[in-house]
């Protein structure tokens, strides 16, 4: 048998140069891909070529999850939210509530951030045990 698969470009694509004409579905990493603007644009792009965009946060931490979760709400284009399932304190415990990891999921999904800016309350006793002088 012969599966149809998604050709998904890795988000090492940093930028909307490294994306244009070379994916199917842009995989953009908002902390590689030069931040929330950029990332825009590199949704934009895929919406504009009628491309689907599905952000990957890998091993990226909380913050980059929110950002993510935050920008894919906004793009007619999203598709798929695309995160690790191993664990990651960065991810897992930098925020008081879960966010981008297994522990928020719901029936498969995901939720998106609801308070003020990217949504997210930071654990500052993590920021604390994380921290390196």
């Amino acid at each position: 048998h012969r599966w149809h698969v998604s050709n998904a470009r890795p988000e090492s694509r940093r930028n909307r140069d490294g994306t244009r004409g070379r994916s199917a579905r842009p995989t953009t990493d908002v902390a590689r891909a030069g931040g929330i603007s950029e990332t825009r644009d590199i949704a934009a792009l895929a919406q504009a070529f009628n491309v689907a965009y599905a952000p990957h946060v890998g091993w990226s931490g909380a913050v980059c999850a929110a950002a993510s979760l935050q920008l894919a709400a906004a793009m007619p284009a999203f598709t798929s939210f695309e995160c690790m399932f191993i664990a990651n304190p960065l991810r897992d415990e930098l925020t008081t509530e879960p966010v981008g990891s297994a522990k928020a999921l719901v029936d498969g999904q995901v939720a998106v951030p609801q308070g003020p800016g990217l949504g997210i309350e930071i654990n500052w006793d993590a920021v604390q045990r994380f921290r390196v002088d």
